[in-house]
């Protein structure tokens, strides 16, 4: 995905903060579907560009590998849950325990989300705006 926005501050470590209009998942056409109505927003991205306070510049994000990171994120847990109230099953009915077979999904569930802490710092990284080109200064 590509945008563009304005630099409203320098940060450290080779950050800028950018404002942008809000880009919806419609093809960004906000005055005909009447989406997002064309909100500003404020990110954080890569200064690639060597970009300064007040330029005008157009960012990227990588989408494709993100959105299955994201999926992964999402159903790890859930996949996690039903294996383990599945697993749990036997020794809920072996014990005569059936709240056995919910506590061993319960568990199984809160693995999976602490496997997934891991992959939720990745796609943070990944998704950075990261500024690739300076159109000029323009100020908001």
């Amino acid at each position: 995905m590509t945008g563009r926005g304005t630099v409203t501050r320098v940060l450290q470590d080779g950050l800028v903060e950018i404002t942008m209009k809000r880009r919806s998942a419609c093809a960004s056409d906000c005055r005909d579907c009447a989406g997002c109505g064309g909100r500003w927003i404020t990110a954080v991205a890569l200064n690639k560009a060597g970009a300064s306070e007040g330029d005008s510049v157009t960012v990227e994000s990588r989408s494709g590998s993100v959105i299955g990171l994201a999926a992964l994120t999402y159903l790890m847990p859930a996949v996690m849950l039903v294996a383990g109230f599945v697993l749990g099953g036997a020794p809920a009915e072996a014990f005569d325990m059936p709240g056995l077979q919910v506590l061993a999904g319960l568990l199984a569930a809160g693995m999976g989300i602490l496997l997934m802490l891991p992959v939720n710092k990745l796609l943070k990284r990944r998704m950075m705006l990261t500024v690739v080109a300076i159109s000029g200064a323009h100020h908001l």
